[in-house]
Parts: structure tokens; sequence; C-alpha cells
């Protein structure tokens, strides 16, 4: 399990992840929630993942994403946690590790195949 870290607590955010920009409000929301079980939804390389992960209550991560390359980088930023990569896409995704308290799909709606 990670540390335990303050609600609200932000410190190091622009300057360790300038890849990205998430309003610490989402941030702070979403912090709320992540305890248990976590599915992550398109992880890409994983610094979303991570920046919004630590100091949670996590006790497993399914990750899921298409790009063998990206899952690669995101195991680095995850050596040695309980973090299950799964190199697929989601609509071929069935479930199959088990329930989640928490789905994150962070940019990733514009990606998935709908048929109408």
């Amino acid at each position: 399990m990670l540390q335990e870290r303050k609600e609200n607590d932000f410190s190091g955010y622009h300057d360790i992840y300038r890849d990205f920009y998430m309003p610490e409000y989402i941030v702070a929301t979403i912090r709320k929630y992540l305890k248990g079980r976590i599915l992550d939804v398109g992880t890409a390389d994983g610094k979303k993942l991570r920046f919004l992960t630590e100091g949670c209550s996590i006790d497993r991560i399914v990750a899921v994403e298409p790009d063998s390359e990206l899952i690669q980088r995101a195991k680095k930023l995850f050596r040695g946690e309980a973090v299950d990569f799964i190199n697929e896409r989601f609509e071929n995704f069935e479930g199959r590790r088990g329930y989640f308290n928490v789905i994150l799909m962070l940019e990733v709606i514009e990606h998935v195949s709908f048929k109408l």
C-alpha cells in the first residue's frame, strides 16, 4: 500500500507533472474516492495515475492500455507495486479481474468505438 496523503495536498504538482494539466479541484475530488481496487482505462504512460494515487490506500490497480510502448513506460513508474497491466483495448476487456471500487477513464471517451 502507498503512504497516506493529506487531503488537498498538491505539493510538487506543477513542478513534477508538466506533461499534463488537471485542475486541483478535480484532483481533490478523485482522491477522495481512491481506495481499494482501481481500474484505470487508458493508462497511457502512467503519469496521471501515478500522481493521482500517490499517498492513497490502494490495494490493487488494473491498468488497461492498448499501446504496448506506453504500457512499458507505465510499468517503470509502478515497478514493484500491486499493478496489473493489460495490453488491450477497453472494448475487449471483459473485467476478468474481479470487482473495482473505482474506475478511472481520464481522456479516454473520445477513443472508444461505439456501435449505434
